[in-house]
């Protein structure tokens, strides 16, 4: 099947032009002229799940920490000094919610991809280490790890208070999880 055609490949529901079907192989093709060689295909597996975790994680808790930072921003009213007209007070207003929101959802996505990475480097290091492991256990190391790389900058009190946040966060995500509170039927 030739990949502008419509048709419904074997493996994906009616409907589905091949060319969209996540299931079928990627084939790299040659340049043209020249010899001709073996196409290069590239199977999707692993990789295509932690694509898929880190596009059902990171862009809802993004949604949700902005529109909780926009709360958050909407509750803080602005300096007095700038209160001394509608319009400014209205700008000013606007402006400390966009800028809270924003800040608070771009805190929060690069904490969950950071904690996604960080687990799946651990997951890859320590395979056969983690292996009788249960999965709040795992993600408690995930979140810990993650948290010490957060704020890993900050020095080692905040880096330790990251350790355990993260690895609270985790544990507790995990076990939420494995009780079925995120799945939606």
């Amino acid at each position: 099947a030739s990949s502008n055609d419509s048709r419904p490949s074997p493996n994906s529901g009616y409907g589905i032009p091949a060319h969209m079907d996540d299931q079928q192989k990627i084939v790299i093709q040659q340049k043209r002229g020249g010899q001709k060689k073996e196409q290069d295909v590239l199977q999707r597996g692993e990789f295509s799940m932690f694509n898929e975790k880190i596009s059902a994680l990171v862009g809802p808790t993004y949604v949700g920490a902005f529109a909780f930072g926009g709360l958050y921003g909407a509750t803080q009213m602005p300096a007095i000094k700038q209160r001394k007209n509608y319009r400014l007070m209205a700008s000013t207003y606007l402006n400390n919610v966009g800028k809270v929101s924003s800040k608070s959802a771009n805190n929060v996505a690069a904490a969950v991809f950071l904690y996604l990475v960080t687990g799946k480097f651990i997951n890859f290091l320590f395979l056969e280490e983690l292996e009788g492991a249960s999965e709040p256990m795992k993600n408690a190391v995930y979140g810990g790890v993650t948290g010490a790389i957060y704020k890993s900058t900050r020095g080692y009190r905040p880096m330790i208070l990251g350790s355990l946040l993260g690895a609270s966060v985790g544990s507790a995500y995990a076990y939420c999880y494995q009780q079925g509170y995120f799945r939606v039927n």
